[in-house]
């Protein structure tokens, strides 16, 4: 989902460069901006929330937590 978001983000930036007027341009730069940083923290977000239930092995194997198949 984050990644078809952040693609979808970057596709509409040459849009910016066929638009007329800098009143325009300026509301574009600034949605922008806000879908940047809200992707960012909804990204954040759940980054955090899946370290949560990552155990590391003394081998240095990654597995799944037993309170991720109970959240799951």
């Amino acid at each position: 989902m984050i990644v078809k978001a952040r693609r979808s983000l970057a596709n509409t930036y040459p849009l910016r460069f066929f638009m007329k007027g800098p009143t325009k341009k300026k509301f574009f730069d600034f949605m922008q901006q806000e879908l940047e940083l809200s992707l960012e923290k909804l990204s954040k977000l759940i980054i955090k929330d899946i370290t949560e239930y990552i155990e590391f092995a003394e081998d240095k194997s990654v597995t799944m937590s037993e309170a991720f198949f109970k959240f799951k």
